[in-house]
């Protein structure tokens, strides 16, 4: 599951309801419930932009709050950009190369 913005902070929040689910992406998005953390069994990646969402978006806490529940949440703040990097390719090589990390995370999470 991936999800842009407020679809992002969806995908995190289906994670904590979702056990069947292997593989999750947050392009910047806010986090769910900290409590509700410890229920991920998902795998899970973080796409987030340095000019507006990283820490609009939680992420100091959502990483503590994944580190407490013991769940790994790998993520990267993308230097230069703002929100919706990805989309409006404000700094192509920046959005290219988000964009080849979440494709490999998938790739690396969900083969059988």
């Amino acid at each position: 599951m991936i999800g842009f913005c407020w679809g992002g902070g969806q995908s995190f929040r289906y994670a904590t309801n979702a056990p069947e689910l292997k593989a999750f992406v947050v392009c910047y998005g806010p986090s769910p419930n900290p409590a509700d953390m410890a229920k991920i069994r998902a795998k899970g990646l973080g796409v987030y932009a340095e000019k507006r969402c990283a820490h609009r978006c939680g992420m100091p806490d959502a990483a503590a709050a994944m580190r407490a529940a013991g769940k790994p949440y790998p993520y990267t703040i993308y230097p230069g950009v703002g929100h919706g990097f990805l989309r409006t390719r404000e700094q192509p090589e920046v959005a290219d190369s988000a964009w080849h990390a979440v494709i490999r995370f998938f790739r690396e999470q969900l083969k059988s």
